[in-house]
């Protein structure tokens, strides 16, 4: 679609055609293949993707998912057309030509959502951006009333939480010994109860930890730090070496 205002005219259907077309070839080769005309054509279409800087894996393939449907697509330079979504509400589809008549409830649901689906892959007009099409049913209920309203949404990505066996929270500091400053030492300090209780920790509740570890002490011994002689303190940005500030142990730590 080289008439499209919304994408680089077929640009980034064309390179990334040669870069499937490269990857094939360097497989019976054995050979490596660096995309850098397919990079440019990218960062063209979104300038967050023309430099260096790290960035979101998914969405880059949300961005080029819709690129390559606006490059193929046979639109021309016209806008992504609107189509109307039917709801349900009270048990009834809102929109005539939905739902076949006399439909029982779950029927007349999932012809409201088939409606829905298809408005939206017309929307798309080519299988590169609907290929990854989903939906999700929104359930309302009204306290008062009683009247209920579904819809549904379409998405080309879902955002899951990953599930993890305990809350983290952890604390990095530098520890210097009045002994040898020279040579300070990098503590991670694990604050996992604060974690666990969505809490924010204190400057004694960081000290508290410290003196509770056992390898601090590089003397051979296992003695650990004495609480009483550790003070927090907050250096100075521009020369690391120098205190600009003591800390009391009820300041809360920033995170």
């Amino acid at each position: 679609n080289v008439a499209s205002k919304y994408s680089p005219k077929g640009a980034l259907a064309a390179s990334f055609g040669d870069l499937v077309a490269s990857l094939r070839a360097a497989r019976a080769s054995d050979k490596a293949v660096a995309p850098h005309r397919f990079r440019r054509v990218v960062g063209r279409f979104d300038k967050k993707f023309s430099g260096y800087e790290q960035q979101d894996a998914d969405e880059f393939l949300k961005k080029l998912v819709e690129g390559l449907g606006d490059d193929l697509s046979g639109r021309g330079d016209g806008s992504r057309p609107y189509f109307e979504a039917p709801q349900v509400v009270d048990g009834a589809c809102d929109m005539e030509n939905v739902v076949p008549l006399n439909a029982t409830p779950a029927k007349t649901e999932a012809a409201t959502a088939a409606r829905c689906l298809e408005n939206a892959r017309r929307r798309e007009d080519h299988w590169a951006s609907y290929a990854l099409l989903g939906q999700t049913r929104v359930g309302l209920e009204c306290e008062e009333t009683g009247e209920t309203l579904v819809k549904y949404e379409e998405w080309t990505s879902l955002e899951l939480l990953l599930p993890h066996s305990a809350p983290r929270l952890e604390v990095f500091c530098r520890v210097s010994f009045r002994g040898n400053r020279a040579w300070p030492v990098d503590i991670r300090a694990a604050l996992s109860d604060h974690a666990a209780r969505g809490s924010y920790p204190t400057i004694g509740d960081v000290l508290d930890r410290l003196a509770a570890l056992d390898d601090l002490v590089d003397d051979g011994s296992s003695e650990k730090l004495d609480r009483d002689s550790l003070v927090a303190c907050r250096v100075d940005e521009e020369d690391p070496s120098a205190i600009c500030a003591t800390l009391d142990d009820d300041e809360r730590v920033d995170v």
